[in-house]
């Protein structure tokens, strides 16, 4: 990817039409990416490699958003910008996107949202708030909580590909809030954006997003560094049960539905209540089963190496995935896309693109790290089974020819190989370091 860039460089100053679209990740990846269309292009559309038309639409920025299904594993897709009128698709932001979505006048928070598999509404009401609602408590006491006003909600951008909702609001400590939704006609996700202008306040207080969930028979699981773990029923007795932390992903699931949420800007999460603020609420020793959860954003209770006040603009991102049953690997997929997502690089269309480094023939482990060796004469793969079983995987080496592959293990006095074999066997739950030595 660095080599990449760094000849991707000696084409910025050229009239850009084509771009490489990079996938970082071990695994297929289909997405909608934008792009800044050059001024002496005019209106232009996109074609893949072979020259067919991809599914796109500007946006109200000026943007191109432009589809890809699967982007191959660690290596590079085609896109090329030519010129065409583009006109714009006149059709009308409800009943054309995989989801349907309704945001409530007066608070800006969505009030139903259903999906393809889950068509009945997903957002509990019951508890006075929606879904995305923006929660300001005043002090320490989570019972002073205050909500937005002057809502004003817009749809800057209608068509057959994204559609996105603009709701802009007054909301108590801060000079304004904008929250942002975004929903696809080709994906099964809904993406959320939440842009705080905060204000100077030294008096306590806390900012919170909600996330109400009707899924019924649902358990909460939060992904905790590489594994996860059931809220409530698979934490040691003395774990902290007022807030938690989340790495990547929270999900909210039965046997035969879900939704998975994640954010790559906001881990803190408290579930059922706000209750971060021992001070105010004391130590939870039990955590009631509850689908409603807080995203946790901002405070100042803190008093000792933070800031009093921290004025200026914050943004949380969140993407909302429906489901079927739990699959940690498939959240463990969704939330490295939204963390590493596909990156575009302007390029030339005589520029060759090569197969993907590496293929392997198990689906249900993840490469998540590749890192060349001091001397560049090896490198080191991490392996990754989030899943209950242990998994046998053959690698396939595209573009290498290795001397030898071996699972390694390091101690004080460097690297040492430990086995070495093809399969390899990822024990579940685990992962394993492979040298690949050249």
């Amino acid at each position: 990817m660095q080599r990449a860039k760094a000849s991707a460089s000696a084409y910025i100053d050229k009239e850009l039409r084509s771009y490489d679209v990079w996938n970082t990740h071990s695994w297929p990846i289909s997405d909608v990416v934008y792009i800044d269309v050059p001024e002496d292009l005019g209106m232009a559309y996109a074609a893949d490699g072979q020259g067919k038309h991809l599914k796109s639409q500007y946006m109200a920025d000026g943007s191109l958003a432009v589809f890809l299904r699967e982007v191959p594993p660690m290596s590079a897709t085609r896109v090329t910008l030519r010129q065409e009128v583009h006109f714009a698709n006149p059709l009308p932001w409800k009943g054309i996107s995989a989801a349907g979505i309704s945001i409530d006048e007066n608070s800006g928070a969505i009030d139903s949202l259903a999906f393809q598999n889950l068509s009945e509404n997903i957002v509990d009401n019951s508890f006075g708030f929606g879904l995305n609602s923006y929660i300001y408590v005043e002090g320490r006491d989570p019972a002073n909580k205050h909500y937005v006003d002057q809502v004003s909600i817009t749809y800057p951008d209608k068509g057959p590909l994204v559609n996105s909702i603009r709701i802009e609001s007054d909301a108590p400590g801060t000079e304004g809030l904008l929250r942002e939704v975004r929903f696809y006609n080709t994906m099964n996700r809904i993406d959320i954006s939440n842009t705080i202008f905060k204000s100077e306040v030294y008096e306590p207080e806390g900012i919170h997003f909600s996330f109400p969930f009707n899924i019924p028979g649902g358990d909460v699981h939060i992904n905790q560094a590489w594994d996860y773990y059931k809220a409530g029923g698979e934490q040691l007795p003395g774990s902290n049960l007022n807030y938690n932390t989340m790495s990547r992903w929270i999900d909210v699931s039965s046997d035969t539905l879900g939704v998975c949420v994640v954010s790559p800007d906001a881990p803190l999460v408290e579930l059922g209540e706000i209750s971060m603020d021992a001070l105010s609420v004391g130590y939870k020793d039990k955590l009631e089963a509850s689908q409603c959860i807080f995203s946790y954003v901002m405070n100042n209770y803190w008093e000792t190496n933070f800031l009093a006040a921290q004025p200026g603009e914050a943004s949380f991102r969140y993407s909302l995935y429906p489901h079927g049953g739990f699959d940690p690997l498939k959240n463990m997929k969704r939330a490295l896309e939204r963390t590493q997502p596909l990156i575009v690089l302007p390029s030339s269309e005589d520029r060759k693109l090569g197969l993907s480094l590496i293929s392997f023939d198990n689906p249900n482990i993840l490469i998540t790290t590749f890192i060349p060796g001091t001397d560049n004469s090896y490198f080191l793969l991490r392996v990754y089974n989030p899943g209950n079983e242990d998994q046998a995987v053959n690698f396939k080496w595209n573009l290498l020819s290795p001397i030898t592959v071996s699972f390694s293990a390091s101690d004080l006095s460097g690297l040492r190989i430990s086995k070495s074999g093809n399969p390899f066997v990822i024990r579940a739950h685990d992962f394993e370091t492979i040298r690949v030595d050249l």
